[in-house]
């Protein structure tokens, strides 16, 4: 017991001692929004390695896999074991509320629209709750092959959703689907290969280091930014930010600090801008807030 708590506690001060030496490096270099290069697509809004506010979850949250803004200071969250979506409440740090649909299975996403749920399982089965009721309605994605998937947003402009799957369905691509409840199966929207990445980071002087034919990224996480409607694509394996246009032109590619964020596996957006992460931890989970700079 003892042990465990010590354990603990220098998680916490390693974490913390992290985003500190994150800040002071940051604040030293630059006062202004993370700069990319002259050929670079946009300007890139966020001090991501440097997090306004981190808040550690609830022990049931502790392998969080998905989260959705919900109403004013409310976010739905869900995590990998269970049909079970939370509702957390940022000003008051607590789950206020449990929607259980009496699904045990690996979940991977959830998004609210309107006053409906929807979850994600990386099988691909895709559960609507009306009124976020516990009585659940099951429909499949369709999709042929072992797509793993990963992340659920909605695209409220079109009216679909948008999933990411974490393995790719044909060597050393990317792809990110839609779908539409009725339309039988989800469909590609756009892919990106392994060769698009590497043209982009020559264009750019990124030094990331690049597979020679797999995918570099793992997706564990995808959201569309309120205000560009660019799409962004967070990936756990890689630790890496992707910013991608609707059409799925590569924007903006981001290193993310490990030692902030250890396993991510969940992204959102406020109306504002700001940027919620959410991450799996060994001890608890978190979501990490970065303001929206522009």
């Amino acid at each position: 017991m003892i042990l465990n708590q010590l354990k603990i506690r220098f998680s916490k001060i390693y974490f913390y001692s992290a985003i500190l030496l994150s800040s002071l490096f940051l604040l030293f270099s630059s006062c202004e929004a993370e700069t990319t290069s002259d050929m670079d697509s946009i300007p890139f809004f966020y001090k991501i390695n440097r997090p306004d506010t981190v808040q550690e979850l609830p022990a049931e949250l502790m392998e969080i896999s998905g989260l959705s803004p919900f109403q004013k200071d409310k976010i739905a969250c869900i995590q990998d074991e269970a049909g079970i979506i939370y509702i957390y409440d940022w000003a008051k740090r607590e789950v206020v509320e449990k929607k259980n649909f009496q699904v045990l299975d690996d979940f991977e996403g959830v998004e609210i629209v309107d006053e409906d749920g929807f979850a994600i399982t990386s099988e691909g089965d895709f559960y609507e709750l009306s009124k976020l009721s516990e009585k659940a309605i099951k429909h499949s994605l369709n999709v042929n092959g072992s797509a793993d998937f990963e992340g659920l947003c909605y695209d409220d402009a079109n009216k679909q959703f948008l999933i990411v799957p974490k393995a790719e369905l044909s060597r050393g691509k990317l792809f990110v689907f839609s779908y539409k409840i009725g339309q039988g199966a989800a469909v590609p929207l756009f892919k990106v290969s392994n060769k698009d990445v590497k043209k982009y980071c020559k264009a750019n002087g990124l030094d990331f280091k690049l597979p020679k034919k797999d995918f570099p990224f793992a997706p564990s996480g995808i959201a569309i930014h309120p205000i560009s409607k660019n799409i962004y694509i967070i990936a756990s394996k890689g630790k890496t930010l992707c910013v991608f246009s609707p059409k799925g032109k590569i924007l903006h590619l981001q290193n993310l600090d490990s030692n902030i964020y250890t396993q991510p596996e969940g992204i959102m957006f406020f109306e504002n801008g700001d940027m919620m992460i959410a991450s799996e931890g060994e001890e608890f989970g978190r979501l990490i807030r970065v303001n929206y700079l522009k």
